[in-house]
């Protein structure tokens, strides 16, 4: 690889030294065509496909069926069938903001926000759910005391990141990584960055 460089990153905290990026490809053909599809009614904030859903997040309170006549509350969460447009039935109704959705593409989805309830459950800022019924699962339990802002999945672990500053009882300033499956906290991994987290992503061991 070539030469190693320094980079700040998250809000100008130095949390490594990385490798240049592999080379991307982006494509350069896109079509115009609107695709019927449903909608919320206010601003989201995180897009995540799974499987055949669209999990959508934000501080919306209305989704729409992809006829654009169906109202349906949906507050700050929503899924979508990928095949109709349509909003599933599910509803977790977070009583806050959903800030960003990640998944392991198989089982589990993972939502970070501002809420405190979600799902009927006192459960604060960060939740789990299984990615086929949608059901909370109950035995992923992460306390922390602020917002989660971002959220990335990576070789069996969940980054979490944000404005928190307490994990589980212990001072761990913003950004931390957990078992996926339990809420554990990675106590190996201790960047505490000095200011909010707001995106996080990886290339091998390496955290940007």
């Amino acid at each position: 690889m070539g030469s190693f460089l320094v980079i700040a990153v998250l809000a100008g905290v130095l949390v490594g030294i990385f490798a240049s990026p592999p080379r991307a490809h982006a494509q350069q053909q896109f079509s115009d065509e609107r695709i019927a599809f449903g909608g919320v009614d206010a601003e989201s904030r995180a897009v995540r496909l799974v499987g055949d859903q669209l999990w959508v997040g934000g501080e919306f309170t209305i989704a729409n069926n992809a006829n654009q006549t169906t109202d349906l509350a949906r507050s700050a969460l929503a899924i979508f069938d990928m095949n109709s447009g349509d909003v599933l039935p599910v509803d977790h109704e977070p009583n806050g903001e959903v800030r960003d959705v990640e998944s392991d593409d198989t089982s589990t989805v993972w939502v970070g926000g501002d809420f405190t309830e979600i799902a009927g459950h006192n459960v604060a800022y960060l939740a789990a759910f299984d990615a086929v019924s949608g059901e909370l699962i109950e035995r992923f339990d992460l306390n922390l005391d602020g917002a989660v802002y971002d959220l990335h999945y990576t070789n069996d672990w969940l980054y979490v990141g944000g404005i928190f500053r307490m994990a589980n009882g212990e001072e761990i300033d913003r950004l931390l990584r957990v078992d996926p499956r339990s809420g554990d906290i990675d106590p190996t991994f201790r960047p505490n960055p000095n200011a909010a987290v707001r995106s996080i992503d990886t290339v091998d061991d390496r955290v940007y």
